[in-house]
């Protein structure tokens, strides 16, 4: 009888700190990679605070609190005809730190023909 009374004490151990916010390290490296982005139609101005899981683009685990997808998609199909939406500047290598992120969107974005960082490649968990 005591095993199922500690699952359940377990289980809402876990969702109490889901509700918290996310992980401390995957917010400040998302923090990060807003500092090197330029958004020059402010499409980051909703991360800020604690709770990353209600940040515009940003999925994160219901149980566990880690960010699993990062969409940064430009909206616009057309970067040419809307320019002033697409974030450009630098993406952070803090990017490594979202160690259960699956998901990465940042297509229409004007990153001015850079080469996809190496590092990419250690993101084991993208699909």
């Amino acid at each position: 009888m005591a095993l199922p009374i500690f699952f359940v004490i377990l289980v809402i151990g876990i969702q109490a700190f889901a509700a918290r916010g996310c992980v401390e390290t995957e917010r400040n490296a998302l923090l990060a990679v807003k500092a090197g982005l330029t958004d020059p139609s402010n499409r980051l101005s909703s991360w800020e605070g604690q709770d990353c899981y209600k940040w515009r683009g940003v999925v994160c685990s219901n149980t566990t609190g880690h960010v699993l997808k990062l969409n940064l998609r430009n909206s616009y199909n057309d970067v040419n005809k809307r320019p002033s939406s697409a974030l450009s500047g630098k993406i952070n290598p803090s990017l490594l730190l979202l160690n259960h992120l699956k998901c990465l969107d940042l297509s229409l974005n004007n990153f001015n023909g850079i080469r996809i960082p190496a590092y990419f490649g250690s993101l084991k968990n993208l699909r």
